[in-house]
């Protein structure tokens, strides 16, 4: 491994920090001059470490073009000392520069209402927009600041297969920093695309008064992504893509014509869309099993397998588009529609011919321009035509006519017979509602969850013994409208009711030395057809609430419900009656919890989830072979989001559910990919909360069994096949056959499980706890 030196200074102490800065657009490339007291440091002489952590920024940008572009800048770290030594050569190619490339565009206007489009001068006849990094062309001026020369000159139109020069329209700049330490396979951590925008024949930055394109923000990608990176991880802007994502694509590329709305083979140009074009592939990647056309494959990406995570699907614009200083373009999704935006996500349209390939859509206006898309599309009717049933924060809007419910749980006592007493109240577009409700069908139910002690400990977790499946007891408002269930008192003067829970037949009351004990609302209102003008039915669904009974140790948070909004809008389960709120879901996914399709009735078996049963080699009509797994909430949700991983381990994640006469149902989670960084543990946890469990965690029900090796819903079983507390949070992620053998060599198991009765005692606090040597939480920052 190549050594380096530290530099002895307190400046560099600060060049471990994080943060990535891009060149700002103002001021010559904005950023202040660093003050003289601030020293230049040396690439050359630093740690390996330190180089690899560094974060960049640039100032002082400078673009003359007469013939072949000449680029001046200076590179400053994250505490603004000038770094030189950067501009070294590949020492694997030696005209090839090792962390540097650079690639230039102008944005040439849209004509009849067309979107403007960047056009890459570095093209040929044959080959697509690039970057270069030729060695020979740059210059380290040893002071942190660097010339570069393109080797194109892009002034002369021989040279970039006709693309003209044209010195009044905005260009942009991109330099890319990124790639790996000479000698070692360390690479630079945080790579920095600079992006410099400017019009050659004023020689100033582009500033809010001239043309631009700024559509979206990576910030925005990130939010779900969390560190969006591509071609060797060192393109990790959004601003930098679309420079060498444009209609160029195309360049050396042939048509792929669909027959009957499929294509075969590649699809880099699918009916005449250029499938390279950011804005085309983006969205067709974000449509993806949505899309009405089948067997699309740029470059082996499958549009049609990518699920989309968000609550309302692809309606969410806002998601990714937002006007603002920084995207003064972001509303360009309904202010400026054209063929191939919309075109995009909407492939059934035919803007040629009119014809729409959606059975039973409306034939189209035939559109041989983007001329008149506004006329019909306007930003009003673009929005609507977006709007959302969910009052979720990136909707468009809501759809006219819909009501929005908040339930909110202000106190949780016992009564003398262990009965639940919930004071609680339900606002309805802010002002609190009478109960019953006209205009209104259905509603929200309490869940009633606890722990009992059991298998020698008084667990920290639900486990609602003594319940079918470990399942909370449910009573529905009406229940207690009704007074079948349960009591129901008030409003107060701010709207509060006192319900008193029994359930049927008292099974809603809480055992007699129940801790952990609280109480959740969760479900739905359906607002009925003529409710404030609406044409049908509508569910409303609505963010889910608990509260735990005053004076009960609260069940702990590990999982931050905003942390998986950023995904997912709202997560919902179980058909919207859960939503949002994961200190809910654990109520129900508590560790007794396993999937149910051992005990299905096959009649229940539909012809779909028979074909899948079989397709994976499962029998059709014995259930007692299906697949059975954990749904203890940290196994379902580590196994789903590790689905394409532990697919590729030979362990796939996947059970058979019952839902008795709604249907039964096989889940193969296989296809997920993750969209952000997979071992980043905070992507949902709470910091703090993983790097083990916690004393008294019961173990995890992988099969439960009766003595004769059948399911059954009666749960705990001496006969259980179980997943020990701490391994089951690993191994539900890291399936591979060696993980399983680290596991069972410290006392843990495979996924296989071990009986209930068992005694051996894992041992992976050991190491993998708090403060240890491979502390989990430390090991998934690497």
């Amino acid at each position: 491994m190549l050594k380096r030196n530290m530099i002895s200074t307190a400046g560099c102490l600060l060049l471990f920090a994080a943060s990535l800065f891009t060149g700002c657009s103002g001021g010559g490339g904005g950023g202040s001059t660093p003050a003289p007291s601030q020293p230049v440091v040396d690439a050359a002489t630093m740690s390996n470490e330190t180089l690899s952590a560094v974060s960049l920024r640039a100032t002082d940008i400078k673009v003359t073009i007469n013939s072949p572009p000449v680029v001046t800048f200076k590179l400053l770290t994250a505490a603004g000392n000038p770094i030189k030594g950067l501009g070294i050569a590949s020492t694997s190619t030696p005209t090839s520069l090792n962390y540097m490339r650079f690639t230039i565009a102008k944005l040439v206007p849209g004509t009849n209402n067309a979107p403007d489009q960047w056009v890459n001068y570095l093209v040929t006849a044959t080959s697509r927009p690039t970057t270069e990094n030729v060695a020979a062309g740059l210059v380290d001026n040893g002071d942190g600041s660097y010339t570069y020369t393109f080797a194109k000159n892009i002034t002369d139109p021989t040279q970039t297969n006709g693309v003209t020069y044209q010195p009044t329209l905005t260009h942009r700049l991109a330099i890319q920093i990124s790639g790996t330490i000479p000698g070692t396979a360390i690479t630079l951590a945080n790579p920095a695309n600079i992006i410099y925008d400017f019009i050659p024949a004023t020689g100033k930055a582009v500033s809010a008064t001239d043309t631009q394109r700024e559509i979206t923000l990576i910030a925005k990608c990130n939010e779900c992504h969390e560190k969006l990176a591509f071609h060797g991880g060192g393109r990790v802007e959004t601003r930098y893509c679309v420079v060498c994502h444009t209609d160029q694509r195309k360049i050396g590329r042939t048509n792929s014509a669909s027959t009957g709305g499929v294509f075969t083979g590649t699809t880099y140009i699918a009916d005449g869309e250029v499938q390279g074009d950011f804005a085309i592939m983006v969205h067709k990647i974000h449509m993806g099993n949505r899309l009405t056309k089948t067997g699309y494959d740029y470059a082996g990406v499958k549009y049609n397998d990518i699920g989309y995570s968000m609550i309302d699907g692809q309606i969410n614009c806002l998601k990714c588009h937002v006007k603002s200083d920084a995207a003064p373009q972001g509303d360009n999704w309904k202010a400026k529609p054209s063929r191939a935006a919309c075109g995009s996500c909407h492939d059934n349209i035919n803007f040629a011919t009119g014809a729409n390939s959606k059975a039973g859509g409306a034939v189209h206006i035939i559109q041989t321009s983007d001329a008149n898309c506004s006329t019909c599309h306007t930003t009003a009717n673009i929005t609507e035509m977006h709007a959302s049933e969910n009052n979720t924060p990136n909707k468009t809007m809501l759809k006219a006519g819909l009501v929005n419910f908040t339930y909110e749980i202000k106190n949780v006592s016992v009564s003398t017979d262990n009965q639940p007493v919930v004071t609680f109240r339900i606002l309805k577009d802010g002002a609190a509602i009478s109960l019953p409700l006209t205009g209104f069908t259905g509603g929200p139910s309490f869940l009633v969850s606890y722990a009992l002690p059991q298998d020698g400990i008084t667990p920290v977790d639900y486990n609602n013994l003594g319940k079918s499946q470990a399942q909370p007891a449910s009573v529905t408002l009406a229940n207690l409208i009704s007074g079948a269930q349960g009591t129901l008192t008030g409003p107060d003067a701010s709207g509060y009711y006192t319900a008193t829970i029994n359930g049927a037949s008292n099974a809603a009351r809480f055992p007699v030395g129940a801790t952990l004990r609280a109480v959740a609302l969760q479900g739905y209102f359906t607002q009925a057809a003529g409710t404030n003008g609406i044409a049908s039915a509508t569910a409303r669904h609505t963010i889910s609430v608990v509260k735990a009974v005053t004076g009960d140790t609260v069940r702990r948070t590990v999982v931050d419900s905003a942390k998986c909004a950023k995904c997912h809008e709202w997560f919902e389960g179980h058909g919207g009656n859960r939503v949002y709120e994961m200190q809910v879901c654990v109520m129900c996914h508590n560790p007794n919890l396993s999937s149910s399709g051992r005990g299905a009735n096959v009649a229940n078996l539909s012809a779909t989830e028979a074909a899948k049963l079989a397709a994976a080699g499962y029998s059709t009509t014995d259930p007692s072979g299906w697949p059975e797994a954990s749904n203890n909430f940290k196994d379902l949700i580590h196994g789903i989001h590790a689905g394409s991983k532990r697919a590729a381990d030979g362990a796939p994640y996947r059970f058979v559910r019952d839902r008795g006469t709604s249907g039964v149902y096989y889940y193969d989670w296989s296809k997920v990919t993750f969209p952000g960084i997979l071992k980043n543990c905070e992507s949902c946890h709470v910091a703090g909360t993983y790097s083990g469990t916690p004393a008294n965690t019961l173990r995890s029900t992988q099969n439960t069994k009766d003595a004769g090796g059948l399911f059954t819903k009666t749960v705990p079983n001496t006969t259980d096949v179980m997943l020990p507390g701490f391994t089951s949070a690993c191994i539900t992620c890291h399936a591979s056959a060696n993980a399983g053998a680290h596991s069972v060599s410290m006392g843990g198991t495979t996924l296989t499980g071990q009986l209930r009765s068992a005694t051996n005692a894992e041992t992976c606090a050991a190491c993998h706890s708090a403060g240890k040597t491979v502390d989990a939480a430390t090991v998934h920052r690497r």
